[in-house]
């Protein structure tokens, strides 16, 4: 099953889902895609044991509203890893300084995630912490 927000999709041989006007989710072998009306698209894919995901942002406004882990999508490269508190690192900088101070900064915090979690579980559950 897939949950998008409240609604439950319970998965059988359909592999197109309507949530709402403005929520469709299309699911096909071990992919899942989600399209909202506002223009963004979310493709997951499960493979050997990996997730890989893709974002697409078709409306300018979304990109200039959501600068974030993906960038700033204002074309200039050298204001791509900006942190979430506004830090903007090179973008010569290492592996190191990319995972622990621009990755991790934006990193879930527990009263931020929308993930409903099984009984006995929480955020905490799930991450390093």
């Amino acid at each position: 099953d897939v949950f998008v927000g409240q609604n439950r999709l319970r998965i059988d041989d359909r592999d197109r889902y309507t949530v709402s006007d403005s929520i469709k989710v299309r699911i096909k072998g071990s992919s899942v895609s989600l399209s909202l009306s506002q223009g963004i698209s979310i493709n997951i894919a499960f493979e050997r044991g990996m997730m890989s995901y893709s974002v697409e942002l078709v409306s300018t406004m979304i990109k200039s509203t959501y600068p974030a882990l993906l960038g700033s999508f204002n074309g200039d490269p050298a204001d791509d890893f900006t942190t979430r508190d506004g830090k903007v690192l090179p973008v010569a900088s290492t592996d190191r300084q990319l995972h622990f101070e621009f990755g991790l900064s934006w990193q879930v915090q527990p009263g931020e995630s929308h993930f409903v979690y099984p009984p006995g579980t929480d955020y905490t559950t799930f991450n390093n912490l």
